[in-house]
């Protein structure tokens, strides 16, 4: 969002001005959706202290300095724009997974001091702001379980909260547990009781599945809202909301998710009849449910023996380099044939999803079945090209180069065009630009892999040295978190 005295706020991101903020509350009024501003005061703020002219404000990277008059003027600013933007008076103002809290300048210049006391004394701080402005504040609570322990473990209660810090939170503030990973009611329940021994009441986040996501994850929804949803009814939680993050570049098809919104809402209210979701989602979206769900399934689980299945991630197959295959290989050290099956499972999603590819209206599905072919394609590839190289197979390899590397290029180009529209239809153009060079940078990878090849068959070169340093089968595998972690064995993007 633009504040008019920071130019550099929100600089090149495609922020929200106060008059289409006051445009999407009316509408929200209409519909009876209270919009609540969801921002940031602590923490997750890079993308603004990147730039220099925050400088005064930076403790770390992320996370501001507390204490400081240039912070508490920014914040400041962050709440004015708020209480004028909406006319709820409930905003959520963050400081959640402030890890590194008063551990750069902040330690330079005060020396170490306890982070709960660093980050009690800045929730007052925000708190008495948000009086001035007349708002009702909320945070995420993680921070007050994760400082409590070591590992800063948010769902570690084996370390209690001190009483001083208990004592020392402000009594209006609203502490909201999010929770977008346990798949046992259980383990929900513990965490909600933990919050009301804290004295707090507090609020439900759990996930719809887009971060790190090509298309919505339905699976993952399932296995992680409906015993959310199940302890929350237990608990008798009064106020439950559904997030769609954006990690690592906010590249979800985020029409898709409203299969997820739909049949989350319906199991929150009590429907638990599939059926009767697909007709409302049918009526309402005017979009197959059955299609959007199958095309979730690009987000595959794989068995690994002898252990727990593994999530496949379609977005690093996508954007893995084609000549080193980072994630391919790792993917392979955990089953053996997980590109087969993966093939498979894909090919049967394609026939379910091509005959609706003209929907758009609730998930794009043309891009669905763009994003599984050149998916389908990379594997291919990479299998091909293993298997050739290490037996020796030159008649396979130039077939890769000539016929099987210029259809994969074509396919990226697919994939981009389809992109490009849906990410137009629903958002502004900045952020675009990172996701095309990706795409750029994979075509320009694959001409690159073709033109080994041909070196090696040529003679121009002896060995492939990409292919040969490939780790054996048996080497540990790795958490690949995000495309930096996937594109290269350098951490320079």
């Amino acid at each position: 969002y633009e504040l008019e005295e920071y130019p550099f706020f929100g600089y090149m991101r495609g922020g929200y001005t106060l008059e289409e903020l006051r445009e999407l509350d009316a509408y929200a009024r209409d519909l009876g959706i209270e919009l609540v501003g969801c921002i940031q005061t602590l923490g997750h703020l890079e993308q603004v202290l990147q730039w220099d002219s925050f400088r005064e404000a930076r403790d770390t990277e992320r996370v501001v300095m507390v204490d400081s008059e240039a912070t508490t003027r920014l914040i400041n600013a962050m709440l004015d724009f708020w209480s004028s933007a909406l006319s709820s008076r409930r905003i959520h103002i963050g400081m959640d997974e402030t890890h590194d809290l008063g551990r750069g300048r902040f330690l330079d210049i005060n020396g170490y001091e306890r982070a709960f006391d660093i980050f009690n004394r800045h929730l007052a701080r925000v708190n008495e702001l948000c009086r001035e402005h007349n708002l009702e504040p909320m945070i995420w609570s993680d921070m007050y379980f994760r400082l409590s322990n070591p590992q800063q473990n948010y769902y570690d209660t084996s370390h209690p909260v001190p009483d001083d810090v208990k004592a020392a939170i402000p009594r209006n503030v609203q502490l909201v547990y999010w929770d977008y990973y346990h798949v046992s009611a259980e383990e929900y329940v513990r965490m909600i009781r933990a919050h009301r021994e804290l004295g707090f009441e507090p609020l439900m986040g759990s996930g719809i599945w887009t971060w790190s996501r090509l298309w919505y994850d339905h699976g993952k929804t399932m296995r992680t809202a409906v015993p959310c949803i199940q302890a929350c009814r237990q608990e008798k939680v009064t106020e439950l909301f559904f997030t769609m993050w954006g990690d690592d570049g906010a590249y979800c098809n985020y029409d898709s998710a409203l299969a997820g919104i739909v049949r989350c809402a319906d199991l929150a209210f009590g429907e638990e009849d599939e059926n009767r979701t697909a007709a409302r989602f049918a009526a309402v979206c005017i979009s197959d449910y059955e299609a959007v769900i199958a095309a979730s399934g690009v987000n595959a689980l794989i068995p690994v023996e002898g252990g727990a299945d593994f999530e496949i991630s379609a977005s690093f197959l996508l954007w893995d380099d084609p000549l080193l295959g980072i994630v391919f290989d790792d993917y392979k050290r955990r089953n053996h044939e997980f590109d087969l099956r993966l093939l498979d499972q894909y090919d049967e999603i394609l026939c379910r999803i091509q005959p609706c590819a003209e929907e758009k209206l609730a998930g794009d599905l043309e891009h669905a079945v763009n994003m599984l072919q050149l998916i389908s394609l990379k594997l291919e590839l990479r299998g091909a090209l293993e298997a050739a190289y290490d037996l020796g197979d030159r008649v396979a390899l130039r077939d890769i180069a000539t016929t099987l590397i210029p259809a994969t290029i074509a396919a990226v180009w697919e994939f981009d065009a389809t992109f490009r529209r849906q990410w137009l239809d629903c958002a502004r153009p900045f952020g675009l630009e990172r996701i095309q060079a990706r795409n750029a940078a994979l075509a320009a990878r694959l001409e690159e892999t073709g033109l080994r090849i041909r070196e090696y068959l040529e003679g121009t070169i002896e060995i492939i040295d990409e292919l040969e340093a490939r780790p054996p089968l048996s080497a540990p595998v790795h958490w690949l978190k995000s495309y930096a972690h996937i594109s290269s064995g350098s951490w320079i993007i």
